[in-house]
């Protein structure tokens, strides 16, 4: 019996796999030995262990990938299911949005025409029997009181107050855009501006010096005005957009008239005595709409269209 010594043996074969045999005689005469291994290399063992980190790989895989599927057609399921009643939800909620627009644009002209009647019962008491005179100063002091509470109750809404009589005299508080704060007078030969020095609720306005004022325009053509009072004699009604003469503006107007009951000088012309006029720029109501719809829908767009001509008299 032959052994072979280890250092002669293949690198990767280990000690305890040499066996001894016995050896017989072969045809050439020479011994043999025969070497039973039953040992790994190192590559196998990488390839076992390879193969097994590839299956359970596959494994998590397939696991997540039937998770993902479930959960999407459930989704799918719940999304049509759902779809129409969202939509219908959605659509409710934009509709409810702009007519709260659309209320608090109509409340805040019903306001001002509401509170044009208040106005015009305090004149009524402040001009007294005299309803052909609108430069009194009682009369006055009250038109500048008016432009206060508009001021305070619809800033920025309302441009000018005034008061007209039957031949077309004027007075009240005119503020268009970058002009001055300025009470306005107007008789047969043009209207009048007085730029306010002093501006106050307790004071009123007081202009700088009755003799300086600045000519705005010929007198005030205010037909325009006549044919909706002839329509809403003694109620507060709307005119249409108009252009102001020496104003740059586009204006819209609120007109309320009165007859007096007893010596009145009504004509079927001028059916009226006196009437107040309050005006309002298209610019202003663009400013308003602008933050009446920021506060409702965000990214809208809102309109007010003139119904009579199918003008866009204001947008945001």
């Amino acid at each position: 019996m032959t052994t072979t010594p280890n250092d002669q043996l293949h690198p990767n074969w280990k000690k305890s796999t040499i066996v001894p045999v016995q050896t017989t005689g072969s045809q050439n005469g020479e011994n043999s030995m025969e070497i039973i291994s039953t040992g790994t290399s190192e590559d196998e063992l990488v390839l076992k262990s390879r193969f097994t980190i590839s299956i359970k790989s596959c494994s998590i895989t397939i696991f997540l990938t039937v998770i993902l599927l479930c959960v999407l057609f459930l989704t799918a399921i719940w999304v049509a299911f759902f779809a129409d009643t969202t939509r219908t939800l959605s659509r409710s909620l934009t509709e409810a949005q702009f007519s709260k627009i659309t209320q608090y644009t109509e409340n805040t002209f019903r306001e001002i025409a509401v509170g044009s009647d208040t106005m015009k019962n305090q004149l009524i008491v402040a001009m007294s029997n005299n309803h052909s005179d609108v430069f009194q100063p009682k009369v006055m002091k009250h038109m500048q009181n008016i432009y206060f509470n508009e001021i305070k109750y619809h800033a920025g809404f309302v441009n000018a107050a005034s008061l007209y009589g039957r031949g077309n005299p004027h007075q009240g508080i005119l503020m268009v855009k970058t002009l001055p704060v300025s009470q306005t007078l107007q008789n047969d030969t043009g209207l009048y501006r007085y730029p306010c020095v002093t501006l106050n609720v307790n004071q009123g306005c007081i202009p700088a010096n009755f003799s300086y004022s600045v000519k705005t325009t010929k007198p005030y053509d205010t037909r325009s005005s006549y044919s909706v009072i002839k329509t809403n004699p003694g109620k507060p009604v709307y005119t249409l957009t108009y252009k102001s003469p020496g104003i740059d503006a586009v204006l819209i107007a609120l007109v309320n008239s009165f007859t007096a009951p007893n010596n009145t000088q009504a004509t079927s012309d001028k059916p009226f005595d006196w009437f107040l006029h309050l005006d309002m720029s298209v610019d202003n109501m663009s400013k308003f709409l602008k933050t009446a719809t920021a506060d409702y829908v965000i990214g809208s767009i809102g309109l007010i269209i003139e119904s009579s001509t199918n003008f866009i008299i204001a947008s945001k």
